[in-house]
């Protein structure tokens, strides 16, 4: 079995991203961080899990074929939660960016 660095794929995010970013399993385990408020071990919050969990039944409310990601728009910071089948990545976006 290939064990990855997810750690190394955090630095080339940041890096082509311009952001901060952490990678979480389907589980909502955080494998990879360099967010302090999603570190690495720590789990993604439940209710933000059930959206995730229920994009398809969102997604047939609001006529789309499917949701593969959703923001989070707070006062200091944007998070950006893109998903597939297997992974979440997060990324800590500045206001000022679209």
């Amino acid at each position: 079995m290939i064990e990855i660095d997810y750690d190394e794929i955090i630095s080339q995010l940041e890096k082509e991203l311009n952001a901060q970013c952490a990678i979480a399993n389907k589980y909502g385990i955080i494998l990879g961080s360099a967010i302090k408020e999603f570190s690495k071990g720590n789990v993604i919050p439940q209710k933000i899990l059930e959206v995730i969990a229920n994009r398809q039944d969102i997604a047939d409310v609001l006529s789309l074929d499917m949701i593969t990601s959703f923001a989070i728009e707070a006062k200091e910071h944007n998070y950006l939660f893109t998903f597939s089948e297997e992974l979440i990545l997060i990324s800590k976006l500045g206001l000022d960016i679209n």
